[in-house]
């Protein structure tokens, strides 16, 4: 695997992580602001 793939997969994952971590912060705001 070269150089640049594996930068290349790290930064997929990273931006999986940012855009999962977004998600669940949405549903967890969304879920609170229902109980209020």
């Amino acid at each position: 695997m070269s150089e640049d793939a594996r930068k290349a997969s790290n930064t997929e994952d990273k931006r999986d992580l940012e855009s999962l971590q977004g998600w669940l912060e949405e549903n967890i705001n969304s879920q609170l602001a229902g109980v209020k």
